[in-house]
């Protein structure tokens, strides 16, 4: 499948030349809120520091993508109000880099990342020419905020070759048994159970082999 070379500029992200025909799309956590006294009192009571120098240079297992798969034409979009997210906002954005593409699409959704995507493909059917070869959900709650795991996924089960949720037993922000009730409402996904890596960020997760190589494997 071949895609035309085009170069679309969006103001809240930098350019991106779209000529390959296998792309990866990966949406970042964040916070969500129903009411507005909620997200205040999240700000009240949010503890801010300095980062020294190495916490701003460190790297994260997102940071690895274009690394490698060179292949890829690698896109991280940085989705609206991160920290009072609204679905119908984050929908907008993902039709965007969607209409835009044309070929194998690879999604990894992380945290809220990975209900927002579970809730845009449950409501949204792919163009034609978007072939979804791989879902990948890394540490997501049922719901938060604004956004919530639909009960039938039976679409994206439809949609997705092949569907990947990864959870470990220590995430001290979502629980472990989230994960384990999405994996039940997909039954042809598969579930990989981690003993010691939290939430997927911070210290001792700048890499992530597993979802590397679940992608290489494809």
């Amino acid at each position: 499948m071949f895609v035309k070379p085009m170069r679309v500029c969006f103001p809240w992200v930098v350019c991106y030349d779209f000529f390959m025909d296998k792309f990866l799309i990966h949406i970042h956590g964040g916070e969500s809120f129903l009411k507005q006294e909620e997200y205040e009192a999240y700000l009240s009571q949010l503890a801010v520091d300095i980062p020294d120098k190495q916490q701003v240079n460190s790297k994260r297992w997102k940071d690895l993508y274009e690394e490698k798969f060179p292949e890829f034409m690698v896109i991280k979009p940085k989705m609206p109000c991160a920290d009072n997210a609204k679905y119908k906002y984050w929908e907008l954005i993902l039709k965007k880099y969607i209409a835009l593409i044309s070929g194998e699409l690879f999604l990894v959704g992380h945290s809220l990342g990975g209900i927002f995507l579970l809730e845009f493909l449950s409501k949204n059917v792919l163009p034609k020419d978007v072939v979804l070869k791989q879902l990948h959900i890394v540490s997501s709650p049922l719901q938060a905020g604004d956004f919530k795991v639909p009960e039938n996924l039976e679409n994206v089960g439809s949609q997705a070759e092949q569907v990947f949720i990864y959870h470990s037993k220590d995430d001290q922000i979502v629980a472990f048994s989230d994960g384990l009730l999405i994996s039940k409402k997909m039954p042809h996904s598969k579930f990989l159970e981690f003993e010691n890596r939290g939430h997927f960020i911070g210290e001792g997760n700048e890499d992530f082999p597993e979802l590397f190589e679940n992608i290489k494997g494809n």
